[in-house]
């Protein structure tokens, strides 16, 4: 197409002036007769007539065309803002379930360190009872001690009576002389008795009577000190049991006010947090919530919108394919125009040889040059008119490209016969 386009003899861009052109600037001198004279002038008119009807349908469709696709462009535009809205709203929605799950974690952590405290607290406890059961053990003992410790001393004190009264009654019976091997003794009293008469009751219960207060003044010391001893073990006793419930108590009301001060901190630390983010999610729900209903209304308002344009540009395309059957029939009547103009072709041709003829065809191709200036101009506004939709269609729906190509074809069989229609007026002009 653009090599037929580059042969044929075209002027410079200067001279060219509203769709007109000037083929020989030879032939400067033009003839201004009126275009009712030439030849089927009804044709002619209906020509430029559908021509402009073409042209204004092309531009319509040109600013529909730009119109639906500067839509489509806000439409995208808006679907990307709701798209990063939406990414924005996932990632907040990500956060608040990332705090809820750190909560959940921490209640988590506070139940388990609730179940080691009553753990550690039963088992204080149990530890507490069992001291306790030994501390018992250990008193129960100490009795049993001190009443084996009694029952021995009072067996060992019966000892010592019978003892005693065994031995000066064998003293006071005896009637054996001085020892010699007790001589060397001190403190050694030997009564000699060298009778039995002298052996009287009397004295053997003075003797006795003596002896009997000896043992019990030894027996008073003794159970004196063993009431002392008694009454200060009771005494120490008590206090130990005293101390030792004074330490017990302290230790566990100070693990008691330890454990409740820390389980209170504790809850206190939780319900806070608990508290804030709880707020916080709320605030968060009811914000996504608001959002997510604007962006549902905006979608629904959004695909109304689509589903409008989708129905105009099917409109668009039903126009688009009337327009392509009328440009078809109009082609069927540029191409029965040819044949025509064939025939006349050879009947001028067979006309030649007459000079009258050869006048009067040069008069017609005189009358046809402003002819041939309009469909040379008609045929620069479809260069740019065509170059102007090659680069709209790019841009559009991937739908619109079998329009797009119908129109190219069209558009280029337009060109091809206007070229080969000036290609022959050419060839007329020389003959």
């Amino acid at each position: 197409m653009e090599k037929s386009l580059d042969s044929v003899d075209l002027p410079p861009k200067s001279l060219i002036h509203k769709s007109t052109l000037i083929l020989n600037e030879e032939s400067e001198e033009k003839s201004t007769p009126p275009i009712k004279k030439l030849i089927k002038p009804s044709l002619r008119k209906s020509k430029i007539n559908g021509l402009h009807k073409e042209i204004n349908k092309n531009k319509e469709i040109k600013n529909t065309i730009k119109e639906n696709v500067l839509v489509k462009k806000n439409n995208i535009k808006k679907l990307d803002i709701l798209a990063k809205k939406n990414e924005r709203l996932q990632k907040k929605l990500d956060a608040s379930e990332k705090k809820l799950k750190v909560v959940d974690e921490d209640r988590y952590k506070l139940e388990k360190e609730k179940e080691l405290i009553s753990t550690n607290w039963k088992r204080g406890k149990s530890v507490i009872y069992d001291e306790e059961k030994n501390i018992i053990e250990l008193h129960k003992k100490l009795h049993r001690t001190k009443t084996a410790h009694s029952n021995q001393i009072l067996k060992l004190l019966n000892k010592i009576q019978l003892l005693s009264l065994k031995s000066e009654i064998y003293v006071c019976s005896s009637t054996q002389t001085e020892n010699k091997f007790l001589e060397g003794i001190k403190d050694f009293k030997d009564e000699e008795i060298q009778t039995a008469e002298d052996v009287n009751p009397n004295l053997i219960h003075t003797i006795m009577r003596n002896n009997d207060t000896k043992l019990m003044e030894i027996i008073t010391k003794n159970e004196r000190e063993k009431m002392q001893l008694q009454s200060d073990f009771k005494f120490n006793m008590a206090q130990l049991e005293q101390n030792l419930k004074k330490e017990q108590d302290m230790k566990l009301r100070k693990f008691k006010n330890e454990k409740d001060a820390y389980i209170e901190d504790i809850c206190n630390n939780h319900s806070a947090t608990i508290s804030a983010v709880e707020k916080e999610k709320m605030d968060l729900h009811l914000a996504l919530s608001e959002q997510i209903s604007q962006l549902q209304v905006r979608l629904y308002e959004l695909t109304e919108k689509l589903k409008e344009k989708n129905e105009y540009n099917e409109f668009l395309k039903k126009e688009t394919t009337q327009i392509s059957k009328k440009v078809e029939e109009v082609e069927k009547e540029k191409n029965r125009i040819e044949g025509l103009r064939k025939t006349e072709i050879i009947s001028e041709d067979l006309l030649k040889k007459e000079r009258n003829s050869v006048n009067h065809l040069k008069k017609q191709i005189s009358l046809q040059k402003d002819i041939i200036d309009i469909v040379l101009g008609e045929f620069r506004k479809l260069e740019l008119e065509r170059d102007s939709l090659i680069i709209e269609f790019e841009k559009c729906i991937g739908a619109s490209n079998a329009l797009v190509g119908q129109k190219k074809s069209s558009i280029n069989l337009k060109m091809i016969k206007t070229s080969n229609d000036l290609l022959k007026l050419k060839k007329e002009m020389k003959l």
